[in-house]
């Protein structure tokens, strides 16, 4: 018997929903670089997003494994957890980024929270966080699409 409360692994929706997000970024950074530059820039941007965006996919569907343990698993779950662990995801970016704003390369002068609390309204956290929630609806979505199509229909019976 089924477990109806978690969401179906998909190997076709592992592969495609990291995508929308780096292909969009990748996009709107490499369209003002001129000339031949621009479609390697745009690979370049697209490779390092695609990385961080597979790995965090990866995260995703592991704690959904373990989130359907607790309790079922619907697209407001899903969305959430994507939206927590792209959250997280961006804590090693804004410390390396952190830890060498010092005033020429040195130690920090500021402290991390502050940092933090500042960078939260950066635009690359916004992209983050749309990253994860993207993702995570893409996966949801075609994995019960991918669920409903192999699950063959119960065999209706007639009673004489």
């Amino acid at each position: 018997m089924e477990n109806s409360h978690r969401l179906p692994f998909s190997l076709r929706a592992f592969l495609v929903a990291p995508w929308p997000v780096p292909v969009a970024c990748s996009l709107l950074l490499s369209s003002g670089t001129p000339g031949r530059f621009s479609l390697l820039f745009f690979f370049l941007i697209l490779a390092v997003a695609l990385v961080i965006s597979y790995l965090g996919t990866a995260a995703l569907v592991v704690t959904l494994h373990f989130v359907a343990q607790a309790r079922p698993v619907t697209r407001t779950v899903s969305a959430m957890t994507g939206l927590i662990l792209a959250g997280i995801a961006y804590l090693p970016f804004d410390y390396l980024s952190w830890s060498s704003s010092g005033p020429d390369s040195g130690p920090p002068i500021e402290s991390f929270l502050s940092c933090l609390r500042r960078d939260l309204a950066d635009p690359f956290f916004g992209i983050f966080l749309a990253a994860g929630v993207v993702a995570a609806l893409v996966y949801d979505t075609l994995a019960r699409r991918q669920a409903r199509q192999t699950t063959p229909l119960p065999a209706h019976r007639v009673h004489p």
